[in-house]
């Protein structure tokens, strides 16, 4: 039932959002790019899931928190600038569990025509399955839809629209399930994913 609400959501935010030019405009469940994250959750519940996702650095921190009155999501991630006493939020994700790679990719697509016919002027770049960068293994797959505020990821802000598929081994360890992710970046977090990453 979720996954169809999802659909439904997709659909229905992108009709309200036809007026949008900026990446701020945006928001997952009312909370955007900018906001603090204090005036959704308490610094206990913030720090509860808090941890360094990105290897060797600790630049940004992500907390993960449960979506418990979303009718469209699982649950929430947030990256946060370290040390931020604001709680900025730089990157927001809603995740919805699912079952399969062609099932979220069925889901996937259907968001990013949505978003493509509203924006038909933004970048687009569409990336294929491949193995997903924080298994070691090789065995987890990701694909990643990037919806361009500029020419180049790493220098504005993005909408990303993702796949994820996990081994059993990161399923068993480390307790992460497959989904379907719908990300807002900001443009200073591509600029940190990049150094991260390249």
């Amino acid at each position: 039932m979720k996954r169809l609400l999802v659909i439904l959501f997709f659909n229905l935010f992108l009709i309200t959002s036809s007026q949008c030019n900026d990446i701020r405009d945006f928001e997952i469940d009312g909370m955007g790019l900018g906001d603090s994250l204090l005036n959704y959750y308490s610094e206990g519940e913030i720090n509860k899931y808090k941890y360094f996702g990105y290897k060797g650095q600790n630049e940004y921190f992500t907390t993960t928190v449960i979506a418990n009155k979303s009718e469209k999501y699982d649950y929430y991630q947030f990256n946060i600038r370290n040390n931020d006493k604001n709680f900025i939020i730089e990157s927001i994700e809603g995740t919805i569990n699912i079952q399969s790679m062609s099932e979220c990719i069925k889901i996937k697509e259907n968001i990013e025509k949505d978003v493509i016919a509203l924006f038909p002027h933004l970048e687009i770049s569409y990336g294929r399955i491949r193995k997903h960068p924080s298994d070691p293994s090789g065995l987890s797959k990701g694909i990643t839809t990037d919806i361009l505020f500029n020419k180049d990821l790493y220098e504005g802000p993005a909408i990303r629209i993702m796949c994820v598929v996990w081994s059993d081994e990161i399923k068993n360890t480390k307790g992460w399930s497959d989904s379907l992710r719908v990300i807002l970046n900001s443009k200073k977090f591509n600029m940190f994913l990049e150094k991260v990453f390249n």
